[in-house]
């Protein structure tokens, strides 16, 4: 789950059809589902993937959000205002557990259970890095403030914290 950065709304992912739901925090009441067809995705990857979270995270100025499925290895990056999907990340081998916002809102890391954390520009789509070095599954990652440094922790007990 995330809060936007105004703390208006609160997204969470619906970790068996990887929908993000949008929640009004004042009342409580859902404010939109952000859905795109699965195309054909395995559905026994839901099985493996409930052993792990999904990830979702706003940009910094809030407009845009990034959410990691659990059905398949993509992540999507969504307009928060109007619901539409802007793009799709595609490179990793198993589902998305985690997913973070460079502090300005150039990049985005996810983390997955192919035991990889890639780097992602949000301008294009393109995979910009891949960092390998965990032994199991990736279940965070996060950028720290000055953008130099990524943290991310696995189920193989490490934290490894990159210079990008």
């Amino acid at each position: 789950i995330a809060f936007s950065p105004d703390g208006a709304i609160l997204a969470s992912v619906i970790t068996l059809d990887s929908s993000v739901r949008l929640w009004r925090v004042a009342d409580g009441r859902l404010r939109q589902t952000l859905r795109e067809q699965l195309r054909g995705k395995a559905v026994f990857a839901y099985i493996e993937a409930t052993l792990l979270s999904a990830g979702v995270v706003f940009s910094p100025d809030g407009d845009l959000l990034a959410s990691g499925g659990t059905m398949d290895s993509t992540v999507r990056l969504w307009n928060v205002a109007d619901g539409t999907l802007r793009l799709i990340f595609e490179g990793h081998s198993g589902p998305i557990t985690s997913v973070a916002y460079s502090p300005d809102g150039r990049t985005v890391a996810s983390g997955s259970a192919d035991a990889t954390v890639r780097l992602w520009s949000v301008a294009d789509g393109r995979l910009l890095h891949t960092l390998e070095g965990h032994s199991a599954a990736v279940t965070s990652v996060a950028y720290s403030s000055d953008r130099q440094t990524l943290a991310s922790a696995s189920l193989d007990g490490s934290i490894r914290v990159w210079r990008i």
